[in-house]
């Protein structure tokens, strides 16, 4: 018992000495704080002190702040990247980045610029640049996966997107799966209890289905297009001001 105590002392001891250095190591170029590992309390009580980049591990418990990360990022609260997060982030809350390649999964809410991969909330994820005021600016994009509890939202999309409430996409080049899906420009599908879509090149499965400019297939109970280029399966089906039910055939 001895033996292993002066063992495990040897180790704290060296490892005391040697993180620390390895945790200040600078970067050549950025000049900010490069570390392997980066533990603390809140964004004010982290080690190393103020945003780093990590090449490895961050866990926090109230808020995790960094730089950049390239690994994983866990936090009971939430993690907060100001750069790019390559990997996975965690957070019981929230997690935010500027941008993000791999995977973000959180309780309530995950927030990105631009994201490359997959993004899991319980209530809402959101690419999109917003100022204090509310307002949106830029044009942002996601390359994969959106899934929530209840909202996705992003500029332009490829890939899927799936909520139990709502999608709100610009331009997706994929499907949207919620009770209510909402785009300018849809390439792929949308399959909800309302559908609507300025531009679509696709299908529509829903209750409702509308959209301004529809070519391929709507089906549902209630289908109107401003503009037909294809078929309109359903109870009602409206081209502009005609009305068929059953079927409707545009061309």
């Amino acid at each position: 018992m001895r033996t292993w105590a002066r063992r495990m002392a040897v180790v704290f001891v060296i490892g005391g000495g040697l993180l620390p250095c390895i945790a200040y190591a600078q970067g050549k170029d950025s000049g900010r704080t490069v570390t392997p590992v980066s533990l603390g309390l809140s964004s004010s009580r982290q080690y190393p002190a103020g945003m780093a980049d990590v090449r490895g591990l961050s866990l926090g418990f109230l808020n995790n702040a960094d730089y950049s990360v390239t690994g994983i990022q866990v936090s009971l609260g939430s993690n907060e990247t100001k750069d790019t997060a390559y990997g996975l982030q965690i957070a019981g809350l929230a997690n935010g980045a500027s941008n993000t390649a791999g995977l973000q999964v959180s309780g309530l809410a995950n927030f990105s610029k631009n994201t490359a991969g997959l993004q899991v909330a319980g209530l809402l994820n959101l690419n999109a640049n917003i100022d204090f005021s509310g307002k949106r600016s830029g044009t942002y994009a996601i390359d994969g996966i959106q899934i929530s509890g209840l909202i996705n939202v992003t500029d332009n999309m490829e890939g899927m997107q799936m909520a139990g409430l709502l999608n709100r996409v610009r331009i997706i080049r994929g499907v949207q799966t919620a009770a209510w899906n909402n785009g300018t420009d849809v390439s792929g599908g949308q399959c909800g209890v309302a559908n609507f879509a300025e531009e679509i090149q696709g299908l529509q499965i829903g209750l409702v289905n509308w959209s301004k400019n529809a070519r391929g297939i709507q089906l549902g109970v209630v289908n109107r297009a401003e503009e037909l280029k294809g078929l309109q399966v359903g109870l009602l089906n409206f081209k502009a001001d005609r009305f068929i039910p059953i079927v409707m055939i545009g061309w």
